[in-house]
């Protein structure tokens, strides 16, 4: 992809019969086009009548948002603003994921259970190499708009294609996953069977709770949801938080986090945007485990295990990933401690050794002496 500016398009459009015309152009505004009013939507218009080069619109206002869903909200809607259907076409038995930049995992659930209530297939926007193969979303029975950025390209779908959306949240405990795979069922109009997968997770979480013990917990504020809200999932499942990590803090977190204080009234808010954290980070709090927490506040905590959590699905597969992860750092502890209770042991068993080579050098010494006088004692 190549980035040129505005310019080109206005100016230069002319020229693009010598050096090839593009299938599609994105235009990122920023808060300055908002104060100037530009109207972005009027010249993608122009250049799709005249050229039928297609024109998306992305804004990039974070000094007027003030919050960077607004962008990514923006940001889909753009993507998704790009497509075109046919007239006449029919709709198909398939599925769409909108609302994430990457693909499910290979070894997601999502689409073998969506496959398996019959549905034909689940597309994603990085499934299609061409904007044409891409169309085809647009003759889709469903779209599962997962999180919030996506609700505003979900409602473009519906007004624009009559494609209905259900929307689904992220989540960490197996009930709230399988509440969005009911949700899901009921807007096609279908059973979904996540039983099996369901009470293999449920299994998982017990192992591995039990595993864990007392072990502190501190969730970071890269996990695929709501640091807050991830924090209160994992404390439903039966593990110590001891500790949670923000960017910020919402209106809509406070009753958040005033359940999380009945879970654990000493569990301890960090701030990552607050200017302390620099001398947190040289003298931090070190918890036992870590969930998707930033490398640079755990750099000085040698023995805290983190456990990635970039997965940005709500699914069955990303929590049995989570938890395994876990208990490999879990294993991976106790392995630690073994090597370190058996190195103590044998520092102790070479100190006792040479503390047992001096004694009898000090005994041969001595008997030396001894046999030495007995010798002139006896002339």
């Amino acid at each position: 992809m190549e980035r040129v500016p505005v310019s080109y398009l206005v100016g230069e459009a002319a020229s693009w019969k010598h050096k090839g015309i593009p299938k599609v152009i994105f235009i990122c505004t920023t808060c300055i086009d908002l104060f100037l009013a530009s109207d972005y939507e009027a010249l993608g218009r122009k250049i799709e009548r005249n050229y039928g080069v297609r024109v998306g619109i992305t804004r990039m206002e974070p000094v007027l948002n003030g919050r960077l869903i607004n962008d990514i909200i923006k940001t889909n809607f753009g993507v998704y603003s790009v497509l075109r259907k046919e007239e006449n076409l029919p709709m198909l038995n398939e599925v769409n994921i909108i609302g994430r930049e990457f693909l499910p995992a290979a070894e997601s659930d999502l689409p073998v259970i969506l496959k398996n209530a019959g549905i034909d297939r689940v597309n994603h926007i990085l499934h299609f190499k061409t904007l044409k193969e891409a169309d085809r979303m647009c003759r889709a029975r469903l779209n599962i708009a997962v999180e919030y950025g996506s609700l505003e390209a979900a409602e473009y779908m519906k007004e624009k294609w009559g494609i209905p959306y259900v929307y689904i949240e992220n989540g960490f405990t197996p009930e709230h996953i399988h509440v969005n795979y009911m949700k899901i069922g009921e807007a096609l109009g279908i059973e979904l069977d996540d039983g099996v997968y369901l009470q293999a997770v449920k299994e998982k979480i017990q192992e591995t709770v039990e595993a864990c013990g007392d072990d502190t917990f501190a969730i970071g504020e890269s996990v695929n949801k709501g640091s807050y809200r991830a924090a209160e999932d994992f404390c439903k499942m039966g593990f110590h938080v001891a500790g949670v990590f923000s960017r910020t803090i919402f209106g809509e977190d406070y009753e958040t986090l005033a359940r999380l204080a009945e879970y654990n009234p000493k569990m301890r808010l960090y701030i990552s945007s607050l200017p302390g954290m620099m001398e947190y980070i040289e003298h931090p709090d070190c918890f036992d485990f870590s969930v998707g927490l930033s490398g640079v506040f755990g750099r000085k905590c040698p023995n805290m295990k983190n456990i990635p959590c970039g997965e940005r699905y709500c699914d069955y597969y990303t929590l049995e990933k989570v938890l395994n992860g876990i208990l490999a750092a879990k294993r991976e502890k106790e392995n630690m401690d073994f090597q370190t209770v058996n190195k103590n042991v044998m520092d102790e068993t070479i100190e006792q050794k040479l503390s047992d080579e001096e004694l009898r050098r000090l005994a041969a010494v001595r008997l030396k002496k001894w046999g030495t006088y007995r010798n002139e004692k006896s002339v």
